[in-house]
């Protein structure tokens, strides 16, 4: 049995599984375990083999006729007990995570090399082992005693990783009835392992007499790729970004229920064709718009929305409660400001701080609105996120207009918004701003789904979702290819492309390698180009189904130009060659003289790069193997593939009729334009049926097989008597997948090609193959493939764009100047002779920043800062200047143009060119969304929004190199009681974006906290809180590190920060059920092992119902006690205080419980309880035994004993000591002061 790849199963979508058993007359059988998410159904979804294996049926009793093994004898072996406590400690130490129902060993008796576990079945409370024949959960229980053999010196093993199954040589299941405890007895094989970090352990499972149940032969079990590269690097892990994936558009199945929807109308029409769809779909829309315009575009002005809470308030008060409740608000205002005509700094700030001040008045009036049904809220932005897909080798897009780049706060906006309204669902969808009615109907089929996503980009019929993803793992400095090192090889050396850790295609990366000097009948070659193969992919991903061992060898295909060439070769220096060999993905490779040819005139290097592999094999199948001859039939599957491609012209040429099988409607429409008559399906069997009808019932002559599984069985069906079939795919064959011989009573041939092993056992017949191929090119007989070139510093791009099936033709690296580009990806960015100016360069992070500029050379710098340099900053600039910097310091408001540009015009005047821009300045007011006002936001938006916006404008004829914007991770993940600063940020990647597709440098860096400097560090507790939620903080020393890193990477964006995601959703439990994480999940896992895990309180569902059910099970005088034992537990956490300290009638705000921790308090009761709470909740409950009342009624619990009398308000200040004031920090005097506010104003009412 082999294990293929991991099924990750989601609460959101389930997934469909296929098991597919092939039975022969030799009483075996194959099968295979495949499945595919729910998400992702539809003709262009695939199916991920999982898992692959054989069955046979043994005769009775074969396994019984075993000596029962002794169990005494082995405990006396070994002697090392272990409760079961400590293993799965040992386990978490190392990645390993077990939930309760499988953690099953009770306890191990082990020694370096073997292990006896004694083993207990967890029975689900719902019965579910009982369905099946082995209870899976027991069954991993005892594989897991393998870990427990592992040696504790010699350090034979790394004990620090994570490990994982890959494969089983036999297992055999005896007819003993399985009881509830057996043991696992494991012992590692010795000697030589069938791969390098494999361990080998054979498993005898037995009753409590010892008599046999389940022997499983030659356990594999590997390290984990993602340990080890954590191991190797202390910031692995940390670099992230948001990734957009494709995903189907959603479709809403079955009518919807009806509903209201409010929409807040644009100026160009879309409004009122999403008002017409959505009554088509007996929806009632209400049309409001931002101000009283009669130039509005479609049939109806609309009233004018509110402006204000209060007016919102009124209005959502007056919607009819019944019937049509208000199911969704759909924010369509800040498509207008894509329209602008002119952008100046004060009407682009301006505009965003509108965008903003309108929704959170929007907010604030809904939480004045007690809905029976609360609607969920869609803010729709045109052209704020990028139009392509991330990655280096994308074509850079078009600039969007500036003005758009107002809305991008929005998507800040709604991000803190998710915690704290999670009521409203809040989401943000961008359209393109130019034909946003044409998207209406994707949008409205988006808001009816009302599906999990919450960021959401629609580009035409594509519509892709935003996940927080792991960042090609920025390597540390020694990992990288610098300069000295490449020149210490001096004229010897080279590059040459390599993946540090098999399994991650980011670890992809070009590596100093020595130049041999080419032996007799060998040539050097300078590579100008190679070809991207299928097998490539498979090698770098430590999956390759023929893994020959050793290091991994990646390319066997180029172009270039001779540069050496060893005794007895024709061939001269200067060359310009083709070539097939091994390792060709770098600047030199040595080839075989009888497998390098001159390159045919006319074809550019990676025209020729795409001629080897692809034709080679094509001509071999079809033409020496296949004998195809003119007006026979050949279907050719994968025909948009390189050897698709390549075998429709050989078969062309020869005169055959051509069916051919492609994927997609893209590919297809690519083979008839080839010419090709009848193209197909790749993806079902259905191609077969379509055959035998286009034929008359006779079939091909010839398939040129590359599919898998039943595909096989169909093609030998669908050929014609004296057919023959070749197959050119690996997995099958060397999975031992057994074909049934009927289809052969037809004469028919079946042949196998494996060009890789044909270079090494048969080279002179591929030489000779090499040369038919590249002659018929040179006569124009063959064409050039179509390709997609990548530079190869970006090869991991091109390896997941092959990886993914999405090219056609080929897939080529081109490495003309590799060397130059390495060079300057590695070589420092900052210069000696260039200017750098730094906002809030006065501050901790500025001052941090200033460092590691002279650190890297830089002797010009200009801080700025709003105020003068305290005593500290004074202190770093004379220690910045004894080693050689001059340093300028300026009090400017980069806010305003007009002292920044009189500031610019005296750095030109006196000092070097300007060369780089780091924008670090900042104000924090951290508030919920509820305290919120135009001035709060102003204040936070300024430096972040016109600040960067000056400094863009003001540097556009500097010869810049690096253009920094400073943001914060919370613009990515979303933070509470951050609504305006994650607006500020989120205004700073849209313009990096911005100017990254005008053509000019950027990069924003998203940071998690410091942990000495910058604004997180200011307050005390809040780096504290923080790292409780999951996000920790960098070091100066790491933070640096990593802004060296993330400067020699082409990402205009990076967030940079300790995250633990599944810490993070333990805290803020709304985020469970946000897609946005779900791929950040194993960084989760990787991380979680270093942190200690006391103290958690769960946060499930399965918790929550627990609790409800337990609540409902007490006695009415016993559940105030359990209430308020439940809300202490989570006040003590909220608060870090002790439980001990909260009382029933202990004042809240006594506690030093502020607006922040009120909402965090909100929202655990609400994951906790499974209940919907009002964001006010706290303002109207000062005390515990107040706020169990109210959530006992919210469950409809009766309490027998009343609530404590709540102490009226002036009894409580009186009562309160003027010290335990005097501890109250401003923000909690503020809070305090607001809930009384409120509930004196719920007094007046």
């Amino acid at each position: 049995m082999a294990f293929r790849a991991a099924l990750p199963l989601s609460d959101r979508a389930a997934h469909a599984v296929q098991v597919m058993l092939a039975v022969d007359t030799r009483g075996t059988a194959s099968f295979r375990v495949s499945a595919r998410s729910e998400e992702q159904s539809g003709a262009e979804a695939g199916w991920t083999l999982h898992a692959t294996g054989k069955l046979r049926l043994e005769p009775a009793g074969e396994a019984e006729c075993r000596t029962p093994v002794a169990i005494d004898a082995l405990q006396d072996r070994c002697v090392d007990v272990v409760s079961g406590d400590a293993h799965y400690a040992a386990l978490a130490a190392r990645g390993m995570h077990y939930g309760p129902a499988f953690q099953g060993v009770q306890r191990v008796w082990r020694r370096d090399g073997e292990a006896l576990g004694r083993v207990h079945a967890l029975r689900a409370a719902d019965g579910e082992g009982a369905l099946h024949a082995l209870d899976p959960a027991l069954l991993d229980a005892c594989l897991q005693v393998v870990v427990a053999a592992l040696p504790r010196s010699g350090g034979r093993e790394a004990v620090e990783n994570a490990l994982v199954p890959v494969r089983i040589e036999g297992l055999r299941r005896s007819s003993q009835a399985w009881t509830d405890e057996v043991w696992s007895h494991a012992v590692l094989r010795p000697g030589e392992r069938a791969a390098p970090g494999e361990i080998e352990a054979d498993i005898q499972i037995v009753n409590a007499e010892g008599r046999l149940l389940l022997d499983v032969r030659g356990l594999h079990v590997r390290a984990s790729n993602a340990k080890a590269a954590r191991a190797s690097d202390a910031l692995h892990g940390w670099f992230l970004q948001i990734g957009w994936h494709p995903q189907a558009l959603s479709r809403l199945a079955g009518a919807p229920s009806p509903g209201t929807w409010i929409l807040l109308a644009d100026r160009g029409g879309l409004a009122e064709r999403l008002q017409q769809l959505l009554e088509l779909r007996r929806q009632r829309c209400v049309l409001l718009r931002a101000d009283d315009v009669s130039g509005a575009a479609g049939s109806s002005a609309g009233a004018v929305a509110p402006t204000s809470a209060e007016g919102w308030r009124q209005l959502l008060g007056a919607l009819p409660r019944a019937g049509a409740p208000c199911r969704g608000i759909v924010c369509l205002w800040p498509l207008d400001e894509t329209s602008t005509a002119e952008v100046t700094p004060a009407s682009l700030h301006e505009a965003a701080l509108r965008g903003s001040e309108r929704l959170v008045a929007l907010v604030q009036g809904l939480a004045l609105v007690d809905l029976s049904v609360t609607p969920r809220l869609w803010v729709v932005t045109g052209d704020v996120e990028a139009a392509e897909e991330q990655g280096a080798a994308a074509s850079p897009a078009s600039p969007a207009s500036p003005a758009s780049l107002a809305e991008a706060p929005l998507w800040g906006l709604i991000r803190a918004m998710a915690y704290e309204h999670p009521e409203l669902r809040p989401g943000c969808i961008d359209i393109p701003g130019k034909g946003a009615v044409e998207h209406a109907e994707a949008l409205v089929e988006e808001f009816l789904a009302d599906g999990p996503e919450s960021q959401v980009k629609l580009r035409g019929d594509a519509r892709h979702v935003a996940r927080l993803v792991r960042n090609a793992d920025v390597a540390p400095r020694d990992e990288e290819v610098l300069p000295s090192a490449w020149a210490a090889t001096g004229s010897e050396g080279g590059l040459r492309l390599d993946v540090r850790v098999p399994g991650l295609l980011d670890t992809l990366s070009l590596r100093p390698a020595p130049r041999p000097q080419p032996g007799p009948g060998q040539v050097e070659i300078r590579v100008h180009a190679a070809g991207l193969n299928f097998l490539d992919v498979l090698s770098a991903m430590g999956v390759r189904p023929d893994d020959p061992g050793g290091p991994v060898a990646l390319g066997l295909e180029c172009a270039g130009t001779v540069s050496a060439v060893g005794e007895g070769v024709a061939l001269h220096v200067g060359d310009a060659v083709i070539a097939v060999a091994r390792s060709s993905f770098g600047t030199h490779v040595l080839a075989h003289a009888p497998l390098v040819v001159p390159k045919p005139e006319g074809l550019s290097f990676e025209e020729a790069a795409s001629l080897p592999i692809a034709f080679m094999t094509a001509q071999y199948a079809l033409a020496h193997l296949g004998h195809l001859a003119r007006g026979e039939r050949v279907l050719i599957h994968a025909g948009a593939g390189g050897v698709g491609l390549a075998a429709i012209q050989i078969a062309q040429r020869l005169g055959a009729e051509v069916f051919a099988t492609a994927g997609s409607p893209e590919k297809q429409e690519h083979l008839r334009a080839l010419g090709v008559p009848h193209v197909l399906h790749s993806r079902s069997l259905q191609f077969a049926g379509e055959i035998v009808a286009r034929t008359g019932g006779r079939g091909v002559d010839l398939v040129l097989n590359s599919l898998t599984g039943p595909a096989i069985a169909a093609g030998l069906e669908v050929l014609a008597p004296y057919g023959r079939f070749v197959e050119i795919g690996k997995r099958d064959i060397y999975e031992d997948t057994p074909v049934g011989l009927g289809p052969f009573r037809k004469n028919l041939s079946y042949f196998a090609v494996d060009l890789a092993r044909m270079l090494d056992e048969k080279p002179e017949a591929c030489g000779r193959l090499l040369r038919e191929v590249t002659d018929l090119a040179a006569r124009g007989d063959l064409r050039p493939l179509p390709y997609r070139a990548f530079p190869i510093t970006a090869a991991a791009d091109a390896f997941r764009h092959m990886a993914q099936a999405r090219h056609i033709g080929k897939v080529v690296l081109a490495l003309e100047g590799a060397e130059a580009a390495v060079a300057s990806a590695s070589a420092p960015r900052v210069r000696a002779d260039g200017c750098y100016l730094l906002t809030g360069g006065l501050g901790g992070l500025g001052l941090a920043t200033a460092r590691w500029l002279v650190a890297q050379g830089a002797r010009h710098l200009v801080l700025v800062g709003r105020g003068d340099p305290s005593e500290a900053a004074r202190a770093e600039i004379v220690a910045l200047e004894a080693v050689g910097a001059q340093v300028k310091t300026a009090r400017v408001d980069v806010a305003s143009a007009g002292p920044l540009a009189a500031l610019l015009a005296d750095v030109r005047a006196t000092m070097p060119p300007l060369r780089g821009v780091f924008h670090a300045a900042g104000v924090l007011d951290d508030g919920l969304m509820l305290q919120q006002t135009r001035a709060r936001f102003d204040a936070v938006m300024r430096p972040k929004v016109l600040g960067a916006w000056n400094l863009h404008a003001a540097t556009a004829d500097c010869p810049l190199d690096l253009f920094v914007l400073y943001s914060s991770a919370a613009a990515l993940l979303g933070s509470p009681g951050q609504a305006s600063y994650c607006a500020g940020n989120a205004f700073l990647h849209a313009l990096a974006r911005y100017r990254r597709a005008a053509g000019r440098p950027a990069h924003c860096i998203a940071w998690g906290p410091w942990a000495e400097v910058g604004l997180a560090a200011a307050e005390d507790r809040r780096g504290a809180r923080l790292a409780v939620r999951g996000l920790g903080s960098l070091t100066q020393e790491q933070g640096v590190e990593a802004l060296g890193r993330v400067l020699r990477q082409d990402a205009a964006e990076m967030a940079v920060t300790p995250f633990n995601v599944r810490h993070w959703r333990e805290f803020y439990p709304v985020t469970a059920r946000s897609p946005l994480f779900d791929d950040a999940d194993d960084l989760a896992a990787d991380l979680a092992a270093d942190r200690a895990e006391e103290g958690r309180i769960p946060q499930g569902t399965e918790a929550a119902r627990q609790v409800r059910d337990e609540l409902g099970a007490l006695a009415p005088a016993a559940r105030r006690a359990r209430i308020e034992a439940h809300v202490r537990e989570h006040l003590s956490r909220v608060t870090r205080l002790p439980p001990a300290r909260i009382h029933s009638d202990t004042p809240l705000m006594s506690l030093g419980l502020d607006s922040l921790m009120s909402l965090e308090l909100r929202n655990r009761l609400e994951a906790g309880l499974q209940l919907t709470l009002p964001a006010t909740l706290m303002f109207g409950h000062t005390s515990l035994g107040s706020l169990a009342s109210h959530l006992a009624t919210r469950m409809g619990l009766g309490l027998e004993e009343s609530a404590p009398e709540e102490v009226p308000a002036r009894a409580t200040e009186a009562s309160r000591s003027t010290a335990e004031m005097d501890q109250l920090s401003a923000d909690e005097m503020a809070a305090l002061l607001a809930a009384k506010l409120s509930a004196l104003t719920q007094a007046a009412k």
